[in-house]
C-alpha cells in the first residue's frame, strides 16, 4: 500500500493501482529484445566441417569338405549323435558353431578352430530327421551354414 502523503503528488493513472505507462514501457522493451535477438536465431555458419566414414563387407563362406558320421539310436543305444572328424577352415573365422538337431532336441558346441567334435542328443523318439549344421563366425558376424542330414 502506498502512503497517503505520496498519493497526493502522483499522477491519476498510478493512484488507481496500476502504473499503465510502466506496463507499456516493459512490453515495448521485451518486444525490442525479441526483435533484436531474431537475427541470431537465423544466423548461418560460414565454415563447413566434413568427416570421413568407411564401411566394409566381409564375404564368409560355409565350412567345406566336412567329414561327419551319424549314429542313429537303435536297441540299447538311446541317443543319436554326429561325429565330425574334420572340416575345412573358413578364412578369418574366429570360431565355429556345430549343432546337431534331432527329433528329441539339439546339442551345440562352439570351437575356435576346425577340430574333431562329437555331438549327442539322448532320448526318444529315435526315428526322424537328424541335421548337422556348421557355421563360421568372425566376431559377431555369422557366415552361411553347412548342412548335412540323415534320416534314422
Amino acid at each position: 500500500m502506498i502512503p497517503t502523503a505520496l498519493v497526493v503528488g502522483m499522477p491519476a493513472a498510478r493512484r488507481r493501482g496500476r502504473p499503465r505507462a510502466s506496463i507499456a514501457a516493459v512490453l515495448a522493451a521485451v518486444g525490442a529484445v525479441g526483435l533484436a535477438s531474431a537475427p541470431a536465431a537465423w544466423a548461418s555458419f560460414a565454415s563447413v566441417a566434413t568427416g570421413s566414414l568407411s564401411a566394409s563387407t566381409l564375404g564368409l563362406a560355409a565350412p567345406g569338405t566336412v567329414s561327419a558320421a551319424f549314429t542313429c539310436p537303435t536297441g540299447s543305444v538311446k541317443f543319436g549323435s554326429a561325429n565330425v572328424a574334420s572340416f575345412t577352415a573358413v578364412p578369418r573365422a574366429t570360431s565355429y558353431a556345430l549343432t546337431l538337431t534331432t527329433p528329441n532336441g539339439s546339442a551345440t558346441q562352439t570351437v575356435p578352430t576346425p577340430q574333431q567334435v562329437t555331438l549327442s542328443v539322448a532320448g526318444f523318439p529315435n526315428k526322424g530327421l537328424y541335421t548337422l549344421t556348421i557355421v563360421a563366425h568372425v566376431a559377431t558376424w555369422t557366415g552361411p551354414a553347412y548342412t548335412q542330414t540323415t534320416t534314422c
